[in-house]
């Protein structure tokens, strides 16, 4: 996955949204797709975004969405001290050379009782481990679980801890899979499959 260039808002966000949620932070924004549903559909009245590609940046700016080029990990962000009632880090954390530091400072953003919602690939996933296992191949490619971009890799637990130790309390996890058949066959194992056919993990957690 791209590190900014996601031409679609991620509905698949929705049954995670906290209620009532009047202002959102989203990291990596892209060119502000999320945001811009967030801000016409949901009735979000405060949208904030952060993107490291300054020509995503400028495109989200221009759908109105108040947009600062940053890499998060470097420069200091614009609205210090203002506090959101949701965080977006969609496909964004796996990008980070320090996730565990960076969410930190991020979380200190959320209000009390604040949401974050994130979505981090399935390193577990059966795509990487069956090259890995039947041909000691582990292949970077231009998108997927394994794009070159990609500096951290997580499973569902290493996900979980990332979250908990910024402060965090997990109050949802929704597997996100692929492909139809790996549904169906997650179905039929009673979930037993699960960690392996999730191609990512949609998590949302509370601040304290």
């Amino acid at each position: 996955m791209s590190y900014w260039h996601r031409g679609n808002a991620r509905l698949e966000i929705a049954p995670l949204l906290p209620d009532p949620v009047k202002s959102v932070l989203e990291i990596g924004c892209g060119v502000g797709n999320t945001l811009e549903w967030l801000r016409d559909s949901i009735g979000v009245k405060r949208c904030v975004g952060v993107e490291i590609n300054a020509l995503a940046a400028s495109r989200a700016r221009d759908k109105g969405i108040s947009t600062q080029h940053a890499n998060v990990e470097k420069e200091a962000l614009q609205f210090e001290g203002e506090q959101f009632d949701l965080l977006l880090c969609l496909d964004v954390l796996e990008h980070l050379t320090d996730p565990w530091r960076t969410l930190k400072l991020l979380v200190a953003h959320l209000k009390p009782g604040g949401c974050l919602i994130a979505s981090i690939p399935n390193v577990a996933h059966v795509s990487v481990l069956l090259p890995l296992i039947l041909h000691n191949k582990w292949t970077y490619e231009d998108s997927g679980i394994l794009d070159r971009t990609h500096l951290r890799f997580f499973t569902r637990d290493s996900a979980v801890e990332l979250l908990e130790l910024s402060g965090l309390k997990i109050t949802r996890i929704l597997p996100h899979f692929g492909r139809r058949t790996h549904r169906r066959l997650n179905f039929l194992s009673g979930g037993l499959l699960e960690r392996f056919l999730t191609l990512q993990f949609l998590i949302s957690a509370r601040k304290s």
